[in-house]
């Protein structure tokens, strides 16, 4: 089965969805794609894996009082509660927040792509919102973006 092939039929019925014709993986099996004016959102093709790799950047992170914040991240990848089945990791040499999740190319079909890029971008506007609260002094301490009460967090494991 070719994998590329996979991936890029995928993107092209996506494409069609945004009314964009031709979407593909260039000659460096990368797709980016722009929401908003400011929603980045990457689609790079790993061939030795047979996958679609996803990531978003979604702010940098701020050496001064930072700990908060990347307490609320680190909390939010638990189980992926916060953060719908992605991870949130940090680019050390940038100080980069990424947003990132990986499928493999068989296991999605194009619905499932397009739920899974518009489950990222929902994601990742509500972690951008988090960061500019911890940002401007705004984040309570209740306010976080994990379910209210354990009660509410599903059985991960049995």
């Amino acid at each position: 089965m070719d994998h590329r092939l996979l991936a890029n039929q995928l993107l092209a019925a996506f494409g069609k969805t945004l009314t964009l014709d031709g979407l593909a993986l260039g000659e460096d099996d990368t797709c980016i794609l722009l929401f908003d004016d400011d929603l980045a959102v990457t689609i790079e093709f790993d061939e030795p894996e047979a996958r679609l790799v996803f990531s978003m950047f979604l702010d940098k992170v701020s050496d001064e009082n930072s700990e908060p914040l990347l307490r609320e991240l680190l909390a939010a990848n638990l189980f992926w509660l916060g953060t719908g089945g992605a991870t949130v990791g940090l680019q050390k040499s940038s100080g980069a927040l990424m947003l990132v999740q990986a499928s493999p190319v068989t296991a999605l079909d194009d619905s499932a792509f397009e739920r899974l890029v518009e489950e990222l971008i929902r994601v990742a506007e509500r972690l951008r919102e988090r960061i500019v609260a911890h940002r401007t002094g705004r984040a309570a301490a209740n306010d976080t973006m994990l379910p209210a009460t354990e009660s509410d967090i599903p059985p991960v494991y049995g």
